[in-house]
């Protein structure tokens, strides 16, 4: 788990990237207009806000980043 993380964070976290050059409130109106339909099946509550949550996507298929590999950054990024 060490090992896992020193290299995680020698990576460097994508989305704080991203960050840097994304002007990420443009895209709120359309995210929010997304996320904001009725569900089609059962499920939870949805655990972070639609714009963190699209910004972790953008981030995972920009640097084709598998689920392993994005749950450090975002946990870290999305981190209340």
């Amino acid at each position: 788990m060490e090992l896992r993380t020193q290299w995680l964070l020698a990576k460097g976290n994508p989305l704080s990237r991203l960050d840097e050059v994304i002007d990420w409130e443009c895209f709120h109106p359309l995210v929010e207009s997304i996320w904001n339909q009725p569900a089609q099946g059962p499920g939870g509550p949805r655990p972070h806000n639609s714009l963190k949550m699209f910004k972790a996507l953008v981030a995972q298929r920009f640097y084709n980043l598998s689920d392993k590999a994005a749950e450090y950054p975002i946990a870290v990024h999305l981190a209340p």
